[in-house]
C-alpha cells in the first residue's frame, strides 16, 4: 500500500507540472503542440525512471542490465538530468566490479 501511495504522489506531481506548464504557455500566448508532446513524452519518462527507481530500491531489484539500459535512454532523452549520467557511470562500475556483463 505504501508504494502505491507514493506512485500516486508520483504521477500526481508530474501531472500538476504538466498541466501547470500548460497554463503557462496558454497565458503567454506561447502554445505549440509540439512542445507539450515532446513535454508529455519527458513527463512519462520521469514517471519511468522514477518506478523504476522505486522498484530498485524497495520493492525487487531487477536485473542490472535493464535498469542502465532506461537510465541511458533516459539521459538522452533529457540531456539536463547530470544526476542520470552519474548513475548510469556508478552501475557500470558496480557491474563491472562485480564481473557481470551489462553489455
Amino acid at each position: 500500500m505504501r508504494y502505491t501511495i507514493m506512485l500516486l504522489v508520483m504521477v500526481g506531481l508530474a501531472n500538476a507540472d504538466y498541466t501547470t506548464g500548460i497554463i503557462k504557455a496558454y497565458c503567454t500566448s506561447g502554445l505549440c503542440s509540439s512542445k507539450m508532446g515532446k513535454g508529455g513524452l519527458n513527463k512519462l519518462c520521469e514517471i519511468i525512471v522514477m518506478t523504476t527507481s522505486l522498484v530498485f530500491t524497495y520493492i525487487r531489484p531487477p536485473r542490472k542490465l535493464e535498469i542502465v539500459s532506461i537510465f541511458e535512454n533516459y539521459a538522452e532523452i533529457n540531456p539536463d538530468a547530470q544526476l542520470t549520467l552519474k548513475i548510469i557511470k556508478r552501475l557500470k562500475i558496480l557491474m563491472m566490479t562485480r564481473n557481470v556483463n551489462y553489455l
